[in-house]
């Protein structure tokens, strides 16, 4: 973001971007972990790497017409006349009447355009329904020969096309992150095909739902203990699950999510939480106000799973090693050598006192 300046063609705005690139050192930060919480780009070690969310975005954009948002060159642009304004060139009213005019003019070529079903990818699986080939267009995954389709955006979530090849080919995905519900809460679910092909979302067994088929846990290796009854846990799509707690009569109610505040949970790191009680340091949760922290995950004394925020550093100030140097020359007085000179002076203060008064 410093060095987007170099992508400016132009010299003048080039120039005006030198200094400070996209955003401020204060700003940058915010907007980064802005684009990931919107699903607009993924951290990869250290890189970011834009999602297809992004993609279709940059594709609306452009066929739309409003290429303006997809180059640096109006922040350029923008900071240019900044530079003008703080020279006195160019007056702050026409500077916003500016902003106010490219805002509608934007907003109306997006209302007036219309986005045509071009095919960005043909998927490797075929259509689970004839057999046909699936392709992805701008809306949707649709079959050319008949009327299967899976929409691109579901809860404003993006599919990616692999997601979608594993849905068809396995009738099930997930779990995904990145749903939000009506009033904008984020949430993460499986997704699966239903016999008639339609996709919907798979929270697993519910707590009290008895009415649910029993689970099959053969072939599959447990993790570890129960912290409640000492059954074994299981790896579910959606959860950790106690062997005991999917009985049609439950005994135990051990339960710890898959995907934990937007944060999927590995088996390894269940593991380690059943056998010692707690896991590694964790990072990238997902707060309700949309910040990432760190924490552990503890076994709490009742058996269920919680936090565990790693203890803060004690910051000390350091003192100036002059102020140091002279502590250690100067010795320190006792304190019963203050209290015969106070008394001193105050003897003598008192002598002089009547002297003034007879001067006077």
């Amino acid at each position: 973001m410093e060095g987007a300046g170099k992508l400016v063609e132009d010299e003048e705005l080039r120039e005006a971007m030198s200094e400070k690139g996209l955003g401020t050192p204060a700003t940058r930060a915010q907007i980064i972990e802005g684009l990931i919480y919107e699903d607009y780009i993924h951290r990869s070690g250290r890189e970011l790497q834009p999602t297809p969310k992004a993609s279709s975005l940059l594709f609306a954009l452009r066929h739309f017409g409003v290429n303006e948002l997809c180059s640096p060159e109006l922040t350029g642009n923008w900071e240019f006349k900044l530079k003008q304004m703080e020279h006195g060139t160019l007056p702050r009213i026409e500077f916003m009447e500016h902003i106010v005019d490219l805002t509608r003019e934007m907003v109306s070529r997006i209302k007036r355009g219309d986005i045509p079903d071009t095919v960005f990818r043909t998927l490797k699986t075929p259509c689970p329904k004839c057999g046909g080939t699936v392709q992805e267009n701008y809306r949707k995954f649709k079959c050319q020969k008949c009327d299967f389709s899976i929409w691109k955006v579901v809860s404003s979530r993006e599919f990616a096309p692999e997601e979608i090849e594993t849905l068809i080919a396995k009738r099930s995905v997930g779990p995904l992150t990145g749903f939000r519900s009506r009033v904008g809460k984020p949430f993460a679910a499986m997704v699966r095909l239903t016999p008639e092909l339609r996709a919907e979302f798979d929270f697993g067994r519910q707590a009290g739902d008895d009415a649910a088929e029993k689970v099959d846990f053969s072939g599959l290796t447990p993790l570890g203990p129960c912290p409640k009854c000492g059954g074994r846990v299981f790896e579910q799509p959606m959860a950790y699950v106690c062997e005991n707690s999917v009985l049609p009569t439950r005994r135990c109610d051990f339960r710890s999510g898959r995907v934990i505040l937007q944060r999927p949970v590995e088996p390894e790191e269940i593991k380690k939480l059943l056998a010692t009680g707690k896991t590694d340091l964790l990072h990238r949760f997902i707060s309700r106000k949309g910040r990432p922290f760190s924490a552990f995950l503890v076994r709490a004394a009742d058996g269920n799973v919680g936090f565990e925020f790693a203890p803060r550093a004690v910051k000390s100030t350091p003192r100036s090693p002059g102020r140091n140097a002279q502590a250690e020359r100067t010795p320190t007085r006792a304190k019963t050598e203050s209290k015969p000179r106070t008394r001193a002076k105050r003897l003598a203060n008192r002598a002089r006192t009547p002297r003034n008064k007879q001067a006077a």
